[in-house]
C-alpha cells in the first residue's frame, strides 16, 4: 500500500493542504506521538463511497477489531478526527480502504474520492 501525503497545519495561519486522489487501499503515515488527525473525504464521484480505517490490537497488528467507517455520499464531503493510537499498525501507519458503502469493491472511479489528512500543530513561528 502506498502512503498518502499528510499536511501539517498551524493555528491562526493560512496553510497549504494536499488533496490526495483516493485509492482502493492506502496508508496514512503517523508520527512519533499519538496524535489526533483530521481526515477530510470529498467524494467527487457519482457513486457513494466509504473510507474504512482498520482498527488494530494493542501491539499494532491488524486484527478483526472492526474499522472506522466514514460513509460519504456522491457529491458530498465529510470529516472526522481520529486518534492515531487506536488505529496505527506495527509500522506506525493507518491502513485504509475505499469501498462501496456495503463494503464491496468500489464501483466508481476511486481517484475521484479525494482524501486530505491534517496534522494539527501549534502556533506558527516564522
Amino acid at each position: 500500500m502506498a502512503d498518502i501525503t499528510v499536511s501539517s497545519i498551524y493555528k491562526n495561519y493560512a496553510n497549504a493542504v494536499t488533496v490526495n486522489n483516493g485509492a482502493t487501499s492506502f496508508t496514512i503515515p503517523t508520527f512519533d506521538m499519538d496524535d489526533k488527525i483530521v481526515i477530510v473525504v470529498d467524494n467527487q464521484d457519482s457513486s457513494d463511497a466509504s473510507l474504512n480505517i482498520l482498527a488494530t490490537n494493542a501491539v499494532g497488528d491488524s486484527a478483526d477489531l472492526g474499522a472506522l467507517e466514514l460513509e460519504v455520499d456522491a457529491g458530498k464531503a465529510k470529516a472526522t478526527i481520529v486518534e492515531s493510537a487506536r488505529f496505527k499498525n506495527s509500522s506506525g501507519k493507518l491502513d485504509c480502504t475505499i469501498t462501496d458503502q456495503d463494503g464491496t469493491a468500489y464501483s466508481g472511479t476511486v481517484a475521484k474520492v479525494k482524501v486530505s489528512v491534517l496534522k494539527l500543530l501549534g502556533d506558527y513561528h516564522a
